[in-house]
């Protein structure tokens, strides 16, 4: 397993470009990418795909390019050269030349918007991801993840964007900033259970205890939601106690 935070495993996030975990990255015996797994579907499913031959994808990636330059041939020949990347920088250049020209598609209208807006936000997030947990860049991931949050929010890639944006304004030395947005994410949720949870454990972990009187009045207006069962609101309101307590303010 790779810790992203330890900096020991730096040159192997850097050298493989992993983007998320789990990731399984095949090698030959010199340590060069064949392929590799990218997320987890079900013992069944990995042990199928962990069985096929590692074979390197990009040649069929470009030619299909080639033969169709579709904005979906596009981004997965994007994805491709970018995790093959390492060192090589005209591999990034290149990838990230044909990431570009997807965030500035013109509107469409009906199923063709749906599907160009699932292009553009897993755009957004590889690029996030890229320059957040590879580059270690939360100055130019902040950007990515607030677009991502605002400009894609009903694709399946936006899930965490606010989350990601609140980390990068914490490393940036703001976490007042990110316990904002996670605040107005809440306010604007449909599922307030799942964003006032992230707000709470933002602010715990970075001892927010100016958040607490907010976070309390949240919870209070949670009282009638179907989510929160009477356990857990008490659960919500000692953490809240307890960070109330806690001292610190928010930079």
């Amino acid at each position: 397993r790779v810790d992203f935070d330890d900096p020991a495993n730096r040159p192997l996030i850097e050298r493989y470009v992993v983007l998320g975990l789990p990731t399984t990255v095949i090698v030959d015996g010199q340590g060069q990418q064949l392929s590799r797994i990218m997320g987890y579907e079900g013992r069944a499913r990995y042990l199928a795909l962990l069985a096929q031959e590692a074979v390197d994808p990009l040649p069929k990636l470009e030619a299909l390019y080639r033969k169709t330059p579709s904005d979906d041939a596009r981004l997965a020949l994007a994805k491709a050269l970018l995790v093959r990347s390492g060192a090589s920088s005209n591999r990034r250049n290149r990838a990230l030349g044909l990431l570009e020209p997807l965030l500035w598609r013109s509107e469409l209208t009906g199923p063709e918007d749906r599907r160009r807006r699932e292009r553009l936000g897993e755009a957004l997030f590889i690029l996030g991801r890229f320059h957040h947990r590879v580059r270690r860049d939360p100055a130019t991931a902040q950007h990515l993840w607030r677009a991502l949050a605002q400009g894609c929010s009903e694709t399946s890639w936006a899930g965490g964007a606010w989350w990601w944006f609140a980390k990068s304004q914490a490393e940036l030395g703001r976490p007042g900033s990110g316990a904002f947005a996670l605040a107005e994410q809440h306010r604007r949720a449909t599922k307030p259970m799942s964003t006032i949870r992230q707000w709470l454990r933002f602010s715990e972990k970075h001892h927010l205890s100016d958040e607490a009187q907010a976070l309390k009045d949240a919870v209070k207006a949670l009282a009638s939601s179907a989510e929160l069962s009477k356990e857990q609101r008490a659960q919500l309101k000692r953490r809240v106690m307890v960070l109330g307590q806690s001292g610190a303010t928010t930079p």
